[in-house]
């Protein structure tokens, strides 16, 4: 009944919205054609015999599910892949990542428009990268109309990799289906693979029954021995090559780096570095590369300073006597990392990929860790084995970076350990599908 409720709000609430917005009519609206950018066709064809949809709200959620899409394209040789986002600047990565696959961006939340979704696609089983795992618990907007979807059309919908968040409205209308409608997550949910015992604790406290939540380890160890890197392109192969470490030349990769204080304290480190191999380079990676008020600071930090700077984004300019380089593009920092001496891990971010290359990693001090963050248990599991190290002063990383790059059996032993824990770890998409072919439609 509640379900049924639900789908007369939405069409109330999107009546609303039209009248609101003048010329926008019923038809514009609620073209599903509109929402998809690559392979379209295939929907206006209504040629699908079958399909999968995946949901993933960002690039580190579908990287890290990757392993669990591939292996279940394999077994369904017919099986149509569906990729849906709410942000269309994240479709040219996912059309990348799965040329033939159908993407586009979530459609509004109109009940006609999923129901005709299902009828084009047949979709066996969907799937959410990451989150949300509960509904308004998670940064990134998504309403209740891919969850009741599957409700209304006995669709199996699981979470992969779920992780809590604390909640968050981002709007007054989802403040107001979080207190009518959210058990309707719940139930439309059939089964939450969570990476960790802590997170199946946090889902069962909020009444998510126990036999719907299984522990299968974190699937971005998967990720690691998924496929080996690309072969850079000519221009990249340049900068790798301009980069690449040598005995007089150590090279630091920063990696998701977002704080503008802690890319400074890098930068610094880096200083300090060069004052024993005066050849040292760094390439840092900031995390928001492309919001242009983020990169601010640091493009205003280093044109007042005296360092020989380049962005990545500019191609082969200044790059022979460039010392830094900021890696200002995406879908390269793997490459920087397969080459680095030591590798630095920006706060709050994953701590693995520097690990698939067997690379000594450093972090900062833990006191600057949200354990809040999805990211947190991984990065304390790799802490207390200590095959990551921790600076706990960030003025000593200069002398830190010093120490590890002349001290090779402390870099085999970081190595070992971290080679430990992935052996470990690595296994969560096998785990899963094992556990779906007990509700997956055939």
């Amino acid at each position: 009944m509640k379900l049924r409720i639900y789908r007369i709000f939405l069409y109330i609430f999107n009546f609303m919205k039209r009248i609101r917005k003048k010329g926008c009519s019923k038809n514009e609206e609620a073209s599903l054609e509109k929402i998809f950018i690559f392979n379209r066709d295939a929907i206006e064809n209504e040629n699908i015999e079958e399909s999968i949809i995946i949901f993933s709200s960002a690039i580190g959620e579908f990287n890290a599910i990757k392993p669990f899409i591939n292996s279940y394209l394999e077994d369904r040789k017919n099986c149509s892949l569906i990729i849906l986002s709410h942000d269309p600047q994240y479709s040219d990565t996912y059309h990348s990542a799965y040329p033939n696959a159908i993407v586009g961006i979530m459609p509004a939340p109109i009940p006609a428009l999923f129901d005709d979704l299902v009828k084009r696609t047949k979709p066996h089983i969907v799937a959410i990268a990451e989150g949300p795992c509960l509904f308004c618990h998670f940064p990134l907007r998504l309403d209740l109309s891919l969850s009741t979807m599957c409700l209304f059309h006995n669709i199996p919908l699981i979470i992969l990799n779920a992780t809590p968040w604390p909640k968050q409205f981002i709007s007054r209308i989802y403040k107001i289906e979080y207190f009518l409608f959210r058990d309707l997550f719940k139930q439309a949910v059939t089964a939450w693979f969570t990476p960790y015992p802590d997170y199946k604790e946090q889902l069962s406290s909020y009444g998510i029954p126990e036999d719907r939540i299984s522990i299968v380890g974190d699937m971005k160890y998967d990720v690691l021995f998924d496929k080996p890197l690309t072969d850079p392109d000519d221009e990249l192969a340049f900068f790798l090559d301009s980069y690449r470490e040598t005995p007089e030349q150590p090279l630091i990769v920063a990696g998701s780096v977002s704080s503008f204080e802690e890319q400074v304290q890098i930068i610094s480190a880096w200083e300090q570095l060069r004052e024993k191999y005066p050849k040292a380079k760094l390439i840092l990676a900031p995390r928001q590369i492309n919001q242009h008020e983020a990169m601010v600071p640091l493009r205003e930090y280093l044109k007042n300073s005296t360092y020989k700077y380049s962005y990545r984004s500019d191609g082969e300019k200044n790059v022979e006597e460039a010392g830094l380089l900021i890696l200002d593009v995406y879908g390269e920092l793997m490459h920087f990392y397969n080459i680095s001496s030591i590798c630095y891990i920006g706060r709050n971010h994953g701590v693995l990929e520097p690990l698939k290359f067997n690379k000594p990693t450093l972090v900062g001090p833990t006191n600057t860790w949200d354990q809040d963050k999805p990211t947190y248990l991984m990065y304390q599991r790799h802490i207390e084995a200590r095959s990551i190290e921790e600076v706990p002063d960030m003025k000593k990383l200069g002398a830190t970076f010093i120490e590890l790059f002349k001290d090779i059996s402390r870099q085999k032993n970081l190595i070992k350990k971290s080679q430990k824990i992935i052996s470990e770890e690595i296994g969560a998409t096998r785990r899963v599908k094992k556990l779906i072919q007990n509700f997956i439609k055939e």
